[in-house]
């Protein structure tokens, strides 16, 4: 963010400067000034410009929603959300309403959204690993499992790793339990 407000100084009319400080400030949390920043922005003649502003207008109000969710302000997540899903039902949208929905275990909604999001954007890794998540707090395990090597296999990273792991380890503690059941009966 600091270096787009230096390089304004250079070029003070740049409005794409702008923009990039903008999307900075997105990245850094920092959604009362990156709203303040778009503001000033006004209205541009190009349509380009205006297209990547609306974008970053939602990447703020996606941010904010995040935020109050966090705060435990439900509601007012929800709320935001609602209205987003009216303006941009994307992929982004339709994972930080899972998400929400996840924080309140309503599971079987979570993972409708994480699906839906996927049918739009199927290369989003963030709205697999909800996807998993959900699976496994379903005990549809088998499918995680599936997923998570799927994943893993496409794009190795630790995120992932640590992801497949996890749902292995779940499927070791269910054999185990269903073992233990069976020797009982």
């Amino acid at each position: 963010a600091d270096a787009y407000a230096l390089a304004q100084r250079v070029q003070p009319h740049n409005l794409w400067l702008r923009l990039g400080e903008a999307n900075a400030l997105v990245a850094l949390g920092e959604t009362v000034l990156a709203s303040g920043v778009l503001e000033r922005m006004g209205d541009p003649d190009d349509p380009r410009l205006l297209e990547a502003m609306f974008r970053s207008s939602l990447a703020v109000a996606r941010m904010e929603a995040d935020l109050l969710a966090r705060d435990g302000q439900s509601l007012a997540a929800f709320e935001k959300y609602r209205l987003l899903m009216e303006v941009d039902p994307g992929p982004e949208t339709l994972g930080g309403l899972a998400r929400l929905y996840m924080r309140h275990w309503q599971y079987p909604v979570a993972q409708a959204f994480f699906e839906e999001g996927l049918k739009l954007a199927p290369e989003m890794a963030d709205l697999q690993m909800g996807l998993i998540v959900v699976l496994m707090a379903r005990e549809r395990l088998q499918e995680a499992q599936e997923r998570a090597t799927a994943l893993v296999a496409l794009d190795p990273i630790p995120s992932h790793i640590q992801l497949a792991g996890e749902v292995e380890r779940r499927r070791i503690i269910q054999r185990a339990i269903d073992a233990a059941a069976q020797d009982r009966a």
